[in-house]
């Protein structure tokens, strides 16, 4: 067979393309090749020969033996190789569906499977792949997993894994782990924000948070947002770490209103950071700014008033809804030095507060 004699002895054989698409050969190849022999000819130089001979095989379901780890690793090489001679994806997984149970014994170890696999396996309909979901499945809300084995999955940041949280959000598959993956969610958000350097906030890893943050439930959900509200008032040596998780995961926090003097001070910090760094602070500005009813509740000092009318009247633009709050009270209205912000004051319409 010409197929084992290597790969530039095959592609240097005179009509080659003819010979592989030659009925006789047909007949031969599906009777005694073996797919780990042409298979892995998609990899090397002989390509371009041999992928329409595996094409016709895919369609006509002639491979009776798959290396199926081969498979999983390399699949956009197959599909690459095979769609232009008429195999479409859809018809890559009709076909691979019937190795599904073979596949499943490999779902313990998804950052091996190609993630464009991953992701057609998890958007495929409900009849297909159902072994190899469910291992994915058990594999992900594995009980034996602790809190630290949750920070390891989330800063490892595989993409086939946040594909696997994200299916079971979209089908509401319950995670018997919700208690630990939600710890382990603050614990590496917090890692973070105090300068831990063995955790990034790259995109992947904000994939990941996201995804896991969907297979919560909407009271998890609102558990992580109660312990990042505390994140929010630490006193974290980079700022800047805190406000691209406020940017991210800010709405997450429901009530952000100040409970003591100690956090009305470090509320001015950041408000005074979002003048300061306006391009770095778009998201959490929005954020802040929606939160403008809650932040003017707190019975400011006189001192801590000084310190908010300063920051706050420079955040004219940048913060609205928090200005025209504040210009509502009689006490920052008192505190205002320019024209434009007296101004602004009287045009608010609602009457001052004490």
């Amino acid at each position: 067979m010409a197929l084992v004699l290597g790969q530039q002895a095959l592609v240097s054989i005179s009509d080659i393309d003819k010979v592989l698409n030659s009925e006789v050969f047909k007949s031969l190849g599906n009777a005694v090749l073996l797919s780990t022999k042409i298979l892995s000819l998609l990899l090397s130089e002989a390509a371009d020969v041999v992928a329409p001979y595996v094409a016709y095989l895919i369609m006509k379901k002639g491979i009776g033996s798959l290396d199926v780890v081969w498979l999983l690793q390399n699949y956009s090489s197959l599909k690459a190789a095979v769609e232009p001679h008429g195999v479409n994806p859809q018809e890559i997984l009709n076909w691979f569906n019937g190795w599904d149970a073979h596949a499943g014994k490999h779902a313990d170890k998804p950052q091996i499977i190609d993630a464009k696999l991953s992701e057609a396996i998890f958007t495929a309909p409900e009849t297909q792949f159902k072994v190899f979901k469910e291992a994915s499945f058990k594999f992900l809300d594995s009980s034996d997993r602790s809190e630290e084995g949750w920070k390891k999955i989330i800063v490892d940041a595989w993409p086939q894994v946040a594909i696997i949280a994200r299916a079971m959000a979209d089908k509401s598959v319950p995670l018997a782990s919700a208690e630990p993956i939600s710890d382990a969610i603050v614990a590496t958000l917090s890692d973070y924000v105090h300068s831990d350097e063995s955790v990034q906030l790259n995109n992947q890893t904000l994939a990941m948070l996201n995804a896991l943050l969907q297979a919560l439930d909407e009271q998890l959900r609102h558990v992580v947002g109660g312990r990042l509200r505390a994140l929010f008032y630490s006193d974290p040596k980079d700022i800047g770490r805190l406000f691209e998780v406020l940017d991210s995961f800010g709405n997450l926090i429901l009530d952000i209103q100040p409970a003591n003097s100690e956090e009305a001070t470090r509320l001015i910090r950041l408000l005074d950071y979002i003048g300061r760094y306006p391009d770095a602070t778009q998201r959490a500005a929005s954020f802040l700014d929606g939160k403008a009813e809650q932040l003017s509740r707190f019975r400011y000092s006189e001192r801590l008033r000084e310190g908010m009318a300063s920051v706050v009247t420079k955040l004219e633009n940048r913060t609205p809804k928090i200005f025209k709050k504040f210009a509502r009270k009689s006490w920052f209205t008192s505190l205002f030095k320019s024209k434009t912000s007296k101004e602004i004051a009287e045009e608010v319409g609602d009457g001052i507060e004490e």
